[in-house]
């Protein structure tokens, strides 16, 4: 399994809020269980509605029905919008820096100008892959992007390979 991977290992990434909220988008994605059913709540809500109207003359709660329907996911992605930029605006030691990540066989070292910090790869909750970062987190509500278009293929191999080990551990805790 394991291969002869040239450590340490290193990468860049700026981390500004368009960055941030690109790798936010990627993480929601990860989580397409909790968009389906905001996505079925809403059609129900317009099903209901409608139905409502067309076979009770009870106009009023039909049209809110409808309106809640149509507004509840767009309602939605702009909350979580603002929430993201009060969290990026009250991080300050990782908001508009640039993150330098050392990877080595144990765990991967973060450098900004304002932090130093070490993480192990035992110490992270889960590891997610999306299009264009992959997600190291260490808690189901945080995690570190590291951007792909600035790795190695050596590198992304390496964090496919570490990965798939925190998502193994991480399956065995929650089963």
């Amino acid at each position: 399994m394991y291969q002869n991977f040239n450590l340490p290992m290193e990468a860049d990434v700026e981390c500004n809020f368009a960055e941030y909220k690109e790798a936010c988008g990627e993480y929601l994605k990860s989580k397409k269980k909790i968009l389906i059913i905001v996505y079925i709540l809403s059609a129900a809500m317009i099903l209901i509605g409608t139905l409502q109207l067309l076979y009770t003359e009870e106009t009023f709660s039909s049209v809110i029905f409808i309106l809640v329907g149509v507004m509840y996911t767009p309602l939605l992605f702009f909350l979580r919008y603002m929430q993201l930029k009060t969290i990026y605006k009250h991080n300050t030691a990782m908001r508009d820096v640039n993150i330098h990540y050392v990877f080595t066989e144990s765990g991967f070292e973060i450098t900004t100008n304002k932090v130093n910090s070490k993480l192990t790869y035992d110490a992270m909750f889960k590891g997610v892959e999306g299009k264009k970062y992959i997600l190291l987190q260490p808690s189901s509500m945080q995690f570190y992007m590291i951007k792909k278009e600035n790795c190695s293929e050596e590198l992304l191999a390496f964090l496919r390979m570490k990965m798939a080990e925190i998502n193994a551990g991480s399956a065995k805790v929650t089963a």
